[in-house]
């Protein structure tokens, strides 16, 4: 694919993004259900940040299309989907794959630009470890959310998505659901970024 091309596409996936971010804003506003309006600006400032720093970050126009549809996945949740959600599982369990999939794709490029070698056996465990670090940060942030905002939805709400308490200890059970989740997105996202290196 010629540069050019690749530059029209990053375009389209960067304007996309906040595009759909803004109609979100709308819709919360609209419905006032305002959970996803701080989480819709910040994806807002991330995708402008990821599109003009795409080259020093080391970027692809897969990685960089992942990171948006990740954002936009955690902002579907403004039509309820962690309450009611239009798979037979969890929504939670998607944005918890997907969402570390995608920061494991980033972090893959990077430390492969950074390190200059190919130590796979140790870059996996790297990858891994950093991707899960990523996960462990948003579990800190959400318990915060719960400590300060209680029940909710949106990065530090804790609402529909979670576990039952009437089960056992929803928040620790919450964790360890999404730790083992973010572990899938992780090592699927170093499978896909290691075949799609060595195929190009």
């Amino acid at each position: 694919m010629k540069r050019k091309e690749r530059n029209k596409i990053r375009g389209v996936i960067g304007i996309g993004g906040i595009l759909f971010f803004l109609f979100i804003i709308w819709y919360c506003v609209k419905t006032n259900f305002h959970y996803y309006i701080a989480d819709s600006v910040i994806f807002i400032i991330l995708t402008i940040l990821l599109f003009i720093f795409y080259r020093q970050w080391k970027l692809d126009t897969c990685t960089f299309l992942m990171i948006v549809v990740a954002f936009i996945l955690h902002d579907l949740g403004a039509f309820r989907f962690y309450a009611s959600p239009p798979l037979p599982f969890e929504w939670d369990i998607v944005t918890h794959v997907v969402g570390v999939f995608a920061a494991t794709l980033f972090l893959y490029n990077l430390a492969l630009h950074l390190t200059k070698k190919n130590h796979h056996p140790y870059t996996f465990f790297i990858i891994i470890l950093a991707a899960l670090g990523i996960g462990v940060v948003i579990e800190f942030i959400e318990f915060y959310g719960l400590m300060t905002t209680g029940f909710g939805e949106g990065f530090l709400g804790r609402g529909f998505g979670d576990f039952n308490p009437a089960i056992v200890s929803s928040d620790y059970i919450d964790t360890i659901q999404d730790l083992f989740w973010n572990l899938v997105g992780a090592t699927l996202g170093f499978i896909v970024a290691f075949v799609k290196e060595k195929m190009s």
